[in-house]
Protein backbone atom coordinates (compact mmCIF):
# COMPACT_ATOMS: atom_id res chain seq x y z
CA UNK A 1 0.00 0.00 0.00
CA UNK A 2 1.34 3.36 -0.89
CA UNK A 3 -0.81 6.35 1.14
CA UNK A 4 0.83 9.07 3.06
CA UNK A 5 -0.45 11.84 4.85
CA UNK A 6 1.20 15.51 4.53
CA UNK A 7 0.95 18.73 6.65
CA UNK A 8 2.73 21.60 6.53
CA UNK A 9 2.69 25.10 4.88
CA UNK A 10 2.82 25.56 0.35
CA UNK A 11 5.93 27.31 -0.51
CA UNK A 12 5.04 29.52 -3.43
CA UNK A 13 1.60 29.40 -5.92
CA UNK A 14 0.58 26.56 -7.64
CA UNK A 15 1.38 26.36 -11.58
CA UNK A 16 -0.71 24.76 -13.50
CA UNK A 17 -0.50 23.18 -16.73
CA UNK A 18 -2.85 21.90 -19.41
CA UNK A 19 -6.49 22.89 -20.58
CA UNK A 20 -8.88 19.95 -20.53
CA UNK A 21 -6.80 18.02 -17.95
CA UNK A 22 -5.28 20.42 -15.45
CA UNK A 23 -2.40 19.84 -13.68
CA UNK A 24 -1.47 21.92 -10.49
CA UNK A 25 2.03 21.50 -9.29
CA UNK A 26 3.11 22.92 -5.70
CA UNK A 27 5.62 22.41 -2.94
CA UNK A 28 4.71 21.91 1.19
CA UNK A 29 7.03 22.73 3.59
CA UNK A 30 7.27 20.35 6.30
CA UNK A 31 8.93 20.09 9.62
CA UNK A 32 9.84 18.00 12.34
CA UNK A 33 11.79 17.71 15.25
CA UNK A 34 15.69 18.94 16.46
CA UNK A 35 18.64 16.80 15.00
CA UNK A 36 20.29 15.85 17.89
CA UNK A 37 23.81 17.40 17.21
CA UNK A 38 21.78 21.21 17.00
CA UNK A 39 19.10 22.43 17.56
CA UNK A 40 17.70 23.44 14.23
CA UNK A 41 14.02 22.16 13.28
CA UNK A 42 14.50 20.31 10.20
CA UNK A 43 12.51 21.53 7.07
CA UNK A 44 11.85 19.36 4.14
CA UNK A 45 10.04 20.50 0.97
CA UNK A 46 7.72 18.23 -0.36
CA UNK A 47 6.63 18.48 -4.35
CA UNK A 48 3.32 17.68 -4.94
CA UNK A 49 1.05 16.86 -7.81
CA UNK A 50 -2.83 17.46 -8.48
CA UNK A 51 -4.53 15.98 -11.29
CA UNK A 52 -8.14 17.62 -12.03
CA UNK A 53 -8.38 20.08 -9.53
CA UNK A 54 -11.88 21.66 -8.91
CA UNK A 55 -11.97 25.14 -10.35
CA UNK A 56 -12.31 26.42 -6.68
CA UNK A 57 -9.22 24.57 -5.23
CA UNK A 58 -7.48 25.34 -8.73
CA UNK A 59 -8.37 28.96 -8.17
CA UNK A 60 -7.37 29.18 -4.30
CA UNK A 61 -3.85 27.73 -4.94
CA UNK A 62 -2.69 29.40 -8.01
CA UNK A 63 -3.86 32.78 -6.52
CA UNK A 64 -3.53 32.14 -2.85
CA UNK A 65 -1.92 29.29 -2.11
CA UNK A 66 1.72 30.61 -0.62
CA UNK A 67 1.78 30.27 2.79
CA UNK A 68 -1.27 28.62 3.32
CA UNK A 69 -1.57 25.80 5.79
CA UNK A 70 -2.50 22.62 4.26
CA UNK A 71 -3.39 18.84 4.75
CA UNK A 72 -3.94 15.94 2.33
CA UNK A 73 -3.31 12.49 1.29
CA UNK A 74 -1.66 11.37 -1.53
CA UNK A 75 0.94 8.31 -2.83
CA UNK A 76 4.64 8.68 -3.31
CA UNK A 77 5.68 8.55 -6.75
CA UNK A 78 9.43 8.20 -7.83
CA UNK A 79 11.69 8.14 -10.98
CA UNK A 80 14.71 6.79 -12.46
CA UNK A 81 17.59 9.14 -13.07
CA UNK A 82 17.05 11.58 -15.83
CA UNK A 83 19.76 13.68 -17.02
CA UNK A 84 21.86 12.44 -13.53
CA UNK A 85 18.76 13.05 -11.47
CA UNK A 86 16.08 11.16 -9.89
CA UNK A 87 12.69 12.23 -8.48
CA UNK A 88 10.34 12.13 -6.05
CA UNK A 89 6.86 13.71 -5.64
CA UNK A 90 3.80 13.18 -3.91
CA UNK A 91 0.68 12.39 -5.97
CA UNK A 92 -2.37 14.38 -4.31
CA UNK A 93 -5.96 12.83 -3.74
CA UNK A 94 -7.99 15.21 -4.94
CA UNK A 95 -10.90 14.85 -2.18
CA UNK A 96 -8.57 14.70 0.95
CA UNK A 97 -7.55 18.57 0.38
CA UNK A 98 -8.01 20.29 3.54
CA UNK A 99 -6.73 23.76 5.02
CA UNK A 100 -5.93 24.24 8.25
CA UNK A 101 -6.39 28.02 10.13
CA UNK A 102 -3.52 29.57 11.70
Amino acid sequence: MNICIIGGRIVGNATVKGVDRKVLRFTVETREGHEDSDNKEKINHVPCVLFGPTPELEQKLISKGEGLKVEFQGRVASWGENNGRSGVEVMVFNRTVTFAQD
